[in-house]
């Protein structure tokens, strides 16, 4: 039995138009390590980062997050690609080319270190289906920093995913929780 009065309220699905093809300063808000299905083989998984950046320029796409996902959790140099993305963001944040010794010591921790920092990014955009997706295409090191965002703007922008705390306040989902159960 619920022993508060509370009114359920009705929201509608947030739709974001897609970035323009430009620029943007962004601020490292996190990265986690996802286990995802291999590119060409489905059947097997692999672990990848996933680096979620927020908009740090002024205007109507502040605090709008952009993500790069797949990201490898190695570093490779390709004859025909050059560096690859692993490479590139923690050289953009850097703001010059790794020595070998970081090369070498590159982990979780020097990974996290980068986070709260600022960068510039290439978006592109891509149609599927009749969907519009706003990719990182290409990092760049960030010349003038910018206002970095506020805890609100961080907030603001978390992902789009409703909790049960946010539905029914106070209320916390069972320790053995699965979502496919219900």
């Amino acid at each position: 039995m619920i022993n508060e009065d509370i009114k359920i309220e009705k929201r509608e699905t947030v739709v974001y138009d897609p970035f323009p093809e430009e620029v943007y300063t962004v601020e490292l808000i996190d990265i986690e390590l996802q286990e995802k299905p291999k590119y060409k083989n489905p059947k097997e998984t692999e672990k990848v980062f996933s680096f979620t950046y927020g908009v740090v320029d002024e205007g109507e796409y502040r605090a709008r997050r952009l993500w790069r996902n797949y990201v490898p959790t190695y570093l490779y140099i390709s004859t025909k690609n050059g560096k690859n993305v692993l490479y590139q963001i923690v050289e953009a944040h850097l703001k010059r080319e790794m020595t070998p010794k970081e090369e070498a010591e590159l982990d979780s921790q020097a990974l996290n270190k980068l986070i709260g920092g600022q960068v510039r990014v290439v978006v592109k955009n891509t149609t599927k289906d009749d969907k519009t997706y706003s990719n990182i295409s290409s990092f760049l090191k960030s010349v003038f920093p910018k206002p970095a965002l506020t805890e609100e703007e961080k907030a603001m922008a978390e992902k789009k995913e409703t909790s049960l705390e946010e539905v029914l306040p106070g209320s916390k989902l069972p320790e053995n929780y699965d979502e496919k159960s219900f």
